[in-house]
């Protein structure tokens, strides 16, 4: 199982939706939604206490935000895609 996206599950509707992530190994969409980013090995997702999202990109190594209108920022790192 390959770490390209981050799901959301709604389980009073049924669904599973793509939060953020297109599923594909890359490094793009920096600024821009999250449903456009590429990530590449991401775990760690933590939250703080305006909803703002934190998660690792491990093979881009970067540390990225997800802010409440759904962008994706990387906060710190270099940016450097070393995935599959």
């Amino acid at each position: 199982m390959q770490l390209h996206s981050f799901l959301l599950v709604n389980e009073n509707y049924n669904l599973i939706l793509t939060y953020a992530g297109t599923g594909f190994s890359g490094y793009s969409g920096n600024n821009g939604l999250t449903t456009n980013a590429q990530l590449s090995i991401s775990f760690g997702l933590r939250t703080d206490s305006i909803s703002n999202m934190y998660f690792a990109d491990y093979f881009n190594s970067v540390i990225s935000k997800i802010n409440k209108a759904t962008n994706t920022t990387t906060i710190a790192g270099i940016g450097r895609y070393n995935g599959d």
